[in-house]
């Protein structure tokens, strides 16, 4: 069959093309220069460094939910203006059941940004629940806040 491509060369060919795009977008050193912070307008924080520099957004899906709604914590750290995926993003909130230290929500962020659910009728109606996220990249914590009032 002369042209045609059987299923494990095709297979071959996308797990080759998977390789060379990771290669592409990794960073071309492994070290990361010190970062100093700068102030920014709330839910989004710039850091910089000698010519990389790092945003943090965090945001939720709708800042007043009604009780019986479900609110997206959504996160992304851009560096030099672009959005960094393949790292983990970990959520906190204040949460009786959960020890302190632990995040309600640890995922990993594909497509430039990470999201986490939480139900608002777990939080006290009309109380201001604080959502911080928080990325590892290259040996470095990033972090954010965002979050919501219940109504």
């Amino acid at each position: 069959m002369k042209g045609k491509l059987n299923r494990k060369t095709l297979k071959r060919l996308a797990l080759h093309i998977l390789f060379v795009l990771a290669a592409a977008c990794s960073p071309t050193s492994g070290t990361q220069p010190s970062l100093t912070a700068v102030s920014l307008p709330e839910e989004s924080s710039v850091l910089s460094s000698s010519g990389d520099s790092y945003e943090i957004e965090a945001w939720v899906s709708d800042p007043n939910p009604a009780r019986d709604e479900q609110v997206f914590v959504y996160g992304s750290l851009i560096r030099n203006g672009v959005r960094v995926g393949g790292m983990m993003m970990q959520a906190y909130w204040p949460d009786e059941k959960q020890a302190p230290g632990i995040p309600g929500c640890n995922v990993l962020v594909i497509y430039g940004a990470g999201g986490c659910i939480l139900e608002a009728s777990e939080f006290p109606v009309g109380e201001y629940v604080p959502v911080r996220v928080q990325f590892e990249y290259y040996g470095k914590t990033y972090s954010g806040e965002t979050g919501f009032i219940p109504q």
